[in-house]
């Protein structure tokens, strides 16, 4: 029985922390980003800059093989 006063209360607790958080306007609710919300588009943008970095090293090591095929 303790244990579910204690988790009932932990919920509430959970609950009321994220009513402080949020933010109510006309155009409806606003939740601030927190860092779990952002780490989708980072890794995103880590995995982009990676992929462009390696294209960038395959155009550059290829241009002297292909500028002396064009005799």
């Amino acid at each position: 029985m303790d244990d579910v006063r204690r988790d009932g209360r932990k919920k509430r607790r959970k609950l009321r922390i994220e009513a402080e958080e949020t933010i109510v306007t006309a155009e409806g609710i606003i939740k601030p980003l927190t860092m779990v919300h952002m780490q989708g588009p980072f890794l995103l943008y880590i995995l982009c800059v990676i992929v462009s970095f390696i294209a960038f090293l395959v155009e550059v090591v290829r241009a002297p093989f292909l500028q002396s095929n064009h005799y």
